[in-house]
């Protein structure tokens, strides 16, 4: 509120303009005492009021700084979420892309043990001759070895069992002697042959029919192993 607004209210007086009616010198100083001191009161408001005017000026101030401050701090309150939230949408993100692999990779896994145990069950149910050897997993070849081998001692019984029987002779245990022989796998026929004369010398010969077959059974098996 400014000067002028105030003294609107007020009639401004001056000494001229009083006319004294009785010219009495106590009259006179009275009524000029009564008007200094309604300047004086007026004075005192004006500055009151100026003081107040400034207070609230401050305060409007001050409340004009701290709203500043609270929307800077919603502001950066608000940026703070943003970034938070983008940062958990990146990891989730990251999280789907992993678990998608991850899970891909094990439907994976499962795909090849599965094929592998169907394979493992279609190859037991075709040994159905007999079982192999634990030792025929390690290297084919050794199971091919142990087969022929096994192959040649029931050839080797049977033309003794049938030897024995066109003579009418009494079964006679032969003793067996150790021979440390490099066998070939490629020469089956020849091993079983070396067998065979190692028994007629130990027993007689052999009928020729008997001879014959078990040569040309060993050379059959040589030619196609198991």
């Amino acid at each position: 509120m400014s000067m002028e607004n105030l003294l609107e209210e007020f009639e401004v007086v001056e000494l001229k303009d009083v006319e004294v009616i009785e010219e009495h010198a106590i009259e006179k100083s009275q009524n000029v005492n009564e008007i200094e001191e309604a300047r004086l009161k007026l004075a005192k408001k004006l500055k009151i009021l100026k003081e107040n005017q400034l207070e609230q000026k401050l305060e409007r101030e001050q409340i004009k700084r701290e709203l500043d401050e609270l929307k800077r701090s919603n502001e950066e309150k608000r940026k703070n979420e943003e970034r938070f939230k983008n940062s958990v949408e990146a990891k989730l993100a990251r999280f789907d892309v992993y678990e998608k692999a991850r899970r891909a990779e094990f439907e994976k896994y499962l795909r090849r043990y599965k094929e592998r145990s169907e394979s493992s069950n279609a190859n037991e149910r075709s040994n159905t001759v007999e079982l192999p050897h634990p030792s025929s997993s390690k290297h084919p070849d050794e199971s091919n070895k142990n087969s022929t081998e096994r192959k040649e001692k029931r050839i080797i019984r049977r033309a003794q069992s049938e030897r024995q029987c066109e003579a009418n002779l009494k079964p006679v245990r032969i003793l067996k002697k150790v021979v440390s022989v490099k066998r070939d796998q490629t020469k089956p026929a020849e091993v079983c042959k070396e067998k065979l004369e190692l028994l007629e010398n130990k027993t007689g010969k052999l009928p020729e029919k008997n001879r014959e077959e078990p040569i040309a059974q060993v050379k059959k098996i040589g030619e196609h192993p198991i």
